[in-house]
């Protein structure tokens, strides 16, 4: 692995802190290369939502009903590689300055051990803008650089699962991931509740065929830094979705209040999920990205 750097950030009540930023240890062509269709089609959800817990919500009402769709351009699967193999999240773009950036959760590219108190970055990592079935309508797009907040670093702090990818340039056409996708807009501290339309990557085959699911659901504070939503359909593979404000169909884009993470990684039943709450800390660690881009 490439070294690392630590760079000073300050937030709800994790101050004085880090942001732990990692250079890719794959190289551009390495990972486009490694994904193919089939490596694509055959990777497995990073996180597992507990079956045995779906009664827990079962007799809430009210409840929507995630449906697949074939996606849009600005969120899709983010794939990466580890020591137990080919796995993926979800991720979104997000605006920067220079068009690069993608937000997910910190635990899909930074694996943490609580039995040893250990972890390392993920490699080969690439997003696929609206993936769907093992396309890539949009390309892929191999990270550059990765950020987390030094908490997650440290000890995997559910109020701290968010994290950065500075996504390379295509070789080819000269232009960055946003050129070509266009982006949603990071909106720390949003008052809650609020109306969100959320995107995600499940474990193939539930409820979809290897495609996206989309649901519209209201955020609310659940903890002190915890923020949450209730719809099924949100299985293994979803963490790092989006939670998308004031979203406007016809442009397929929002305002970002939430990523799919957190308490438990994001839940543990696919009908309630959460977020760690976006505040000063997810905006500062935008900040260091920017500056790294």
């Amino acid at each position: 692995m490439a070294a690392t750097g630590a760079i000073l950030l300050a937030g709800h009540g994790h101050s004085p802190s880090t942001a732990i930023v990692q250079t890719a240890s794959s190289s551009d062509s390495d990972t486009k290369n490694y994904w193919t269709p089939a490596r694509m089609k055959a990777a497995t959800p990073e996180d597992q939502r507990r079956p045995q817990k779906r009664a827990l919500l079962r007799d809430r009402k009210g409840i929507p009903q995630g449906t697949v769709f074939t996606g849009i351009p600005s969120v899709g699967r983010l794939f990466t590689h580890s020591k137990t193999g080919d796995h993926y999240c979800t991720a979104s773009v997000v605006y920067s300055t220079k068009h690069n950036l993608a937000l997910t959760a910190a635990h899909c590219i930074y694996s943490y051990n609580t039995d040893t108190n250990t972890g390392y970055y993920r490699d080969k990592i690439a997003f696929v803008p609206q993936y769907d079935s093992g396309n890539a309508p949009y390309g892929i797009w191999a990270a550059q650089t990765l950020l987390v907040h030094n908490g997650w670093k440290k000890r995997a702090d559910p109020d701290l699962d968010f994290g950065f990818i500075i996504l390379a340039k295509d070789k080819t056409s000269g232009k960055n991931v946003a050129d070509v996708t266009g982006s949603n807009r990071l909106t720390p501290n949003t008052a809650l509740p609020e109306k969100v339309h959320v995107v995600g990557y499940p474990a193939s085959g539930t409820p979809g065929n290897d495609r996206a699911i989309q649901c519209d659901t209201t955020a609310i504070h659940r903890f002190k830094y915890q923020l949450a939503f209730d719809c099924d359909g949100f299985t293994g593979g979803t963490s790092g979705s989006p939670w998308l404000s004031q979203y406007n169909p016809a442009k397929q884009q929002g305002k970002v209040v939430g990523v799919l993470g957190g308490y438990h990684e994001g839940g543990d039943t696919p009908q309630r999920s959460y977020s760690s709450l976006l505040d000063h800390d997810v905006a500062s660690l935008r900040d260091q990205a920017e500056s790294n881009g």
